[in-house]
């Protein structure tokens, strides 16, 4: 099946808009500018054979999901729900790749053969006998060593510029996931954005994600072919053949919200609530309060692994007594620490979980 793909923006603030089958006007959610579509379009795109994940996640779940992610958070913010500006929220289709082939790959490593070697240590005792032992010591023997690998690689890749970049990678994860994929019907698209696929599976697959994803698949079919006991400088050079890719579209909640100046990304699964990603803005202050509570802990810890082997010099008995003492200091201000962080902590999550409570409740429960 072909289907053009639209997605429509706001003429006036370049906002969203998201249009229903049959609709010929539609008005912005944003700035209230009323839009007559007329048969037109501002973005268009095509592609044969797409696969579709219907959404179950409706805007009310969508909304109480958002506010409780804002909310969430060691370090948040306290008046993040009061503060937060959410500026542009939308339904998106975000288009996917789910490429599969073989991949190819010669390499070249080091490896590493094991052996172990005996060696008699003596020392002379007080008495004048001399006092010997045996030790072992593994040596690792390295040798220059070539092959090559192949293997099926699967790998997800998103098919658009326009998803946040701290975004992306939970995206192709979410895809990668799904497992109830359908043939692309038109009501499955309604009351959604779709984004085009303005990239080829080869510009996708070139991306930091994918690209990653496989080398990691060819690196550990390489490593799986370095002989001996272990590898080092490990050179891979890949290439692919065969490969098919199927168009896919998944449902997501992208929002962007503004705070203190800032702009932040989050997307939540339109199949599944709980699955949501995103950056929040981080309290300085806090971390800074967190940071000053622990350090006594760290000082003790340092102090009594410093003292611990300046008392062994010494002796055993003096380095054992240091040890103890040290180690009965260091657990009880990591003790002390960890509670007073702990509560700083919960009286910040309270403020949040108080203000969060009075708006669920004024969007009815």
């Amino acid at each position: 099946m072909q289907l053009a793909l639209t997605r429509l923006s706001c003429p006036s603030c370049a906002a969203p808009l998201q249009v229903g089958r049959g609709t010929t006007t539609v008005a912005c959610p944003f700035c209230g500018g009323v839009t007559s579509l007329g048969g037109q379009t501002l973005v268009d795109a095509s592609v044969d054979a797409r696969h579709i994940a219907a959404r179950t996640v409706d805007p009310d779940v969508f909304q109480r999901t958002l506010l409780r992610w804002l909310s969430d958070g060691d370090y948040t913010p306290d008046d993040i729900l009061q503060r937060a500006l959410v500026h542009r929220h939308s339904s998106v289709l975000v288009p996917l790749w789910h490429v599969k082939g073989t991949f190819q790959c010669r390499f070249s490593a080091e490896a590493g053969f094991d052996h172990t070697v005996e060696r008699v240590v003596e020392r002379e005792r007080k008495d004048g006998r001399v006092e010997r032992r045996v030790e072992h010591d593994t040596r690792t023997d390295w040798r220059n060593f070539s092959g090559e690998a192949s293997g099926r690689f699967d790998v997800w890749a998103c098919a658009t510029p326009t998803i946040p970049e701290p975004l992306v990678a939970f995206v192709e994860e979410i895809g990668a996931a799904c497992n109830a994929w359908l043939p692309v019907e038109p009501a499955l698209l309604e009351e959604q954005l779709v984004e085009g696929f303005a990239r080829s599976p080869t510009e996708a697959m070139s991306a930091p994600g994918p690209a990653g994803r496989l080398s990691a698949v060819a690196e550990a079919a390489a490593v799986a072919g370095v002989p001996g006991d272990r590898h080092r400088s490990l050179r891979v050079d890949t290439s692919t053949r065969d490969e098919d890719a199927l168009a896919c579209l998944h449902p997501f909640w992208i929002a962007t919200f503004t705070y203190g100046g800032g702009q932040f990304p989050v997307g939540v699964s339109g199949r599944d609530d709980a699955r949501v990603a995103g950056v929040r803005p981080e309290d300085l202050g806090r971390k800074e309060a967190v940071a000053r509570l622990r350090r006594p802990w760290k000082i003790a810890l340092a102090t009594t692994i410093v003292l611990g082997v300046a008392g062994i010099c010494l002796g055993v008995i003096p380095g054992v007594a240091v040890g103890i003492v040290g180690a009965i200091v260091t657990a009880f201000l990591g003790w002390r620490g960890h509670t007073q962080v702990e509560a700083l902590l919960e009286r910040s999550r309270a403020v949040r979980r108080e203000v969060l409570g009075r708006m669920e409740g004024g969007m009815g429960g």
